[in-house]
């Protein structure tokens, strides 16, 4: 929010976001004008979904962050606070395979997020890649060439590159099966905009 609000939304602030993945929880220092927040030490406890939380204020805001182990079980815990206040945007960046599980449990929790409010999805296009899903689900094409990661013949530069490959076009299939559920959702408006690795605003009706 720091840096939003200094630099707006422009490449220099995506540049100084960036810095902050170069810290640990412990060493994160969240800071405003007049006052450096410390970020409190992880809680080791195992049984506690909550690894950390702290509530700090900038420029008028109050937030607060956690970090958690199960964001789902996070979601479906809030959801069951009758005193929840609805969210006016959410955003959303977790893992690919149950991404519309979010989608769902926001949408069918009336105290997670208001009418008309936002939730924004990151990573939809995945480099470039969810064209190509597309396009296979739509057009037959012949089987392409395997290359078994697994080969004596390939180098281990080559196994690493095949296997980063393989990944990369398993999750552009999730998140082509994730873009189609959304725009046949009737609950929701999507607008997806081209952003880096694809971003999708879904306006809750």
């Amino acid at each position: 929010i720091d840096i939003l609000s200094r630099y707006g939304v422009t490449d220099e602030a995506a540049n100084e976001a960036s810095k902050l993945r170069q810290l640990s929880p412990q060493d994160l220092r969240i800071a405003n004008d007049t006052n450096v927040y410390d970020v409190p030490a992880v809680n080791e406890d195992p049984t506690n979904p909550v690894r950390y939380s702290h509530t700090f204020q900038s420029h008028g805001a109050t937030c607060e962050l956690q970090l958690v182990t199960d964001a789902m079980a996070t979601l479906e815990g809030m959801s069951s606070q009758h005193d929840q206040t609805p969210f006016d945007i959410i955003f959303i960046d977790a893992d690919k395979p149950r991404l519309y599980e979010y989608v769902d449990t926001i949408l069918t929790t009336p105290n997670l997020l208001r009418k008309n409010g936002l939730m924004i999805v990151d990573n939809v296009l995945w480099k470039g890649l969810v064209l190509e899903a597309a396009n296979t689900d739509s057009t037959p094409s012949e089987p392409a060439p395997t290359n078994d990661p697994t080969s004596p013949e390939m180098s281990k530069e080559e196994r690493v590159r095949v296997k980063k490959a393989k990944r990369a076009q398993k999750l552009a299939k999730l998140m082509h099966d994730f873009n189609q559920s959304v725009m046949n959702d009737p609950r929701i408006t999507v607008v997806t905009l081209p952003l880096r690795d694809g971003l999708s605003i879904l306006l809750k009706k």
